[in-house]
């Protein structure tokens, strides 16, 4: 152990868990609640992040701790606070500590040069633009509602019904888990303590059914120390459980507000998978990962045929394997061949599995690209593999296969392209040109961002902002 990390585990040592879990909770409170609510008067350089102020020798000066960062700080909370250390901390003193896991993180060695700086990087910042971006959290919201519950053009047949799915894992229905936990995200935007927010917070404002459903959803969504320490997932385990409780079994606290606001995002399509993938039978274990895969392309299909009908052909499948779609955008050709497989979370974090990644694009990026390199073209054919993973790095992902003909594009990149045709041919045209012709090689997404094309199709889908109404928040 170097004496920088020996440092900043023997500060944590003098304190007790309960004294710093709730200082960097409230500072994860205060630094999203400017993202979420879009402070455009706040200091620019530390938008994304918390700011201790450091008095030194009659210097002052700032340290960071960044959103992407609140959980990962607990986390070493965690392992190294002591159960007789002090309750109470200074704002100094947290400061200083803030500044100790600065140090002990700018020291660390994470990145392999021999595995590239391109997937590291694509890692890395995959988990930093997630915890910035509300946004997108929203929007995959909408997405995942969309396909798992209100479209009438997605088949869901070959499974479970969701509702008997939430009912037997919550006890609840669908709308009452996806209130609750837009109420869960409006209370932590307040406080750390969610089962004892002050009552005008919780308690006072909904009925005794909601409080109890709340309840349900917050025990669901919390890992307890014990269970932390010996989590192979490390600080990932907080992905997954955003809330810890402490030693006492009695006080729940949130670990990060960008965590448990991603579980808006995924945390319907979650509770289905964790569902299937917890039955014995290996059949039944992939049943909802194979069906959704089904799910994802008549999904495509559909936004395809709202903005291009009679435009886009799914490909049956023949003796070779082939693309599963070919879309006409005006004199350009779009063979797209779908994916619907997830990056795996230890690929998506500030201390990569560099091997995850390696075995993600093995089994889906190259894979895909293969088949679409079998597939007859010409100049004005553009070759898409589509991720449902909504990916907000793509560029550097397509870094590390830059000699395929086939490009990287996320669903919410080809949403933004289709809708964009849908009005303007001849600008979704250019667009497509800039992918096949530049030399530079620019991603979709990339090009999409320069030329400020927004998502019209995610706009549309409302389904977010209507629950949001629904519960008055």
């Amino acid at each position: 152990m170097s004496k920088t990390n020996n440092n900043f585990f023997k500060a944590l040592n003098k304190y007790e868990l309960e004294t710093i879990a709730p200082a960097i909770a409230r500072a994860s409170i205060h630094t999203f609640y400017r993202l979420f609510n879009r402070d455009e008067e706040s200091d620019q350089k530390y938008k994304h992040a918390a700011t201790f102020e450091i008095v030194d020798e009659g210097k002052i000066y700032d340290t960071v701790l960044y959103t992407w960062e609140f959980h990962i700080f607990t986390y070493f909370a965690v392992l190294n606070c002591s159960i007789k250390g002090a309750w109470r901390i200074t704002d100094q003193e947290l400061s200083l500590l803030v500044n100790k896991y600065r140090s002990y993180y700018n020291n660390l060695n994470v990145y392999d040069k021999e595995k590239g700086i391109c997937k590291f990087l694509s890692c890395t910042t995959y988990e930093q633009f997630k915890c910035q971006a509300p946004n997108l959290v929203i929007e995959q919201f909408n997405r995942v509602y969309h396909i798992l519950i209100a479209s009438k053009k997605v088949d869901r047949n070959n499974i479970k019904p969701i509702a008997e799915i939430m009912n037997e894992v919550l006890g609840i229905t669908v709308e009452e888990y996806l209130k609750c936990l837009i109420l869960i995200c409006e209370i932590c935007l307040c406080s750390p303590y969610i089962l004892t927010a002050p009552q005008e917070l919780f308690a006072e404002r909904f009925d005794e059914a909601t409080v109890k459903n709340v309840k349900k959803i917050v025990e669901y969504y919390t890992i307890d120390v014990l269970s932390v320490k010996n989590s192979e997932q490390k600080e990932r385990c907080f992905y997954s459980k955003p809330f810890l409780r402490y030693y006492n079994k009695k006080d729940t606290i949130l670990t990060s507000s960008p965590l448990i606001f991603q579980k808006l995002g995924d945390g319907l399509f979650w509770i289905i998978r964790e569902y299937y993938s917890s039955k014995k039978e290996k059949q039944i274990q992939t049943k909802f990962v194979n069906t959704f895969g089904l799910l994802f392309e008549q999904y495509f299909f559909e936004v395809c045929n709202c903005y291009l009908p009679d435009s886009c052909f799914k490909i049956p499948e023949g003796q070779y394997k082939t693309p599963d779609f070919m879309l006409k955008v005006g004199r350009h050709t779009i063979l797209a061949e779908l994916k619907s497989s997830l990056l795996p979370i230890s690929a998506k974090t500030q201390f990569p599995d560099l091997a995850a990644i390696e075995d993600f694009l093995k089994r889906t990026v190259e894979k895909a690209s293969k088949q679409l390199a079998a597939f007859t073209d010409n100049i004005n054919t553009v070759k898409f593999i589509v991720l449902f993973e909504d990916l907000p790095n793509i560029s550097l992902v397509e870094h590390i296969d830059a000699n395929s003909s086939a490009r990287i594009a996320t669903i919410s990149d080809m949403e933004r392209l289709l809708s964009l045709a849908g009005t303007d041919i001849a600008g979704a045209g250019k667009i497509l040109d800039r992918v096949l012709k530049d030399d530079n090689r620019p991603s979709l997404q990339q090009i999409l961002n320069e030329e400020h094309i927004p998502n019209k199709w995610a706009s549309e889908l409302s389904y977010f902002n209507d629950l949001t109404e629904a519960v008055e928040v």
